[in-house]
Parts: C-alpha cells; structure tokens; sequence
C-alpha cells in the first residue's frame, strides 16, 4: 500500500480582491434582509395557514439561511 499525501490547508489570511470582499459582503446584507423578511413571515397569519411540512420546511430554509450568513461573515472577516 502507498501512503497518500495529506495536503496542508493554508490557514493564512489571503488577501482577496476587494470586489470579491464588495460581493461577498453584499450577498450577507442581502441574506439579511430576506433572513429578517422570513422570521416576519414566521410570526404571521399566512404562516400559520401552511401546512406543516410546509412551515418544518420553512424552519429548516431558515436555519440553512443563518449559517450561511455565519459563514459569509467569518470569510469577510478573515480577509
């Protein structure tokens, strides 16, 4: 058997281009936004008339949607 070689992670802050800082920044505001829109939503009427597996499906979006504004936000502040 041959012993595969592991590849280092570089784990050193890079320095990114800052469009891509201005994009990835955006894309957490906009996340925000529409994470806010949907935690209303969630308090609302029109949401208590869904189904459950429709508002099971809608607590899980919203979980999907706060780690990814957690992991958009830990990259723009390792840039």
């Amino acid at each position: 058997m041959t012993k595969k070689k592991e590849k280092k992670v570089d784990e050193s802050p890079t320095v990114a281009p800052s469009n891509a800082i201005t994009r990835a920044q955006d894309e957490l505001s906009d996340l925000q936004g529409r994470t806010t829109d949907l935690i209303k939503f969630k308090h609302s009427k029109k949401y208590e008339a869904l189904s459950t597996i429709h508002q099971r499906f809608l607590r899980i979006q919203l979980l999907a949607m706060k780690n990814y504004a957690d992991v958009l936000a830990q990259r723009i502040h390792i840039w």
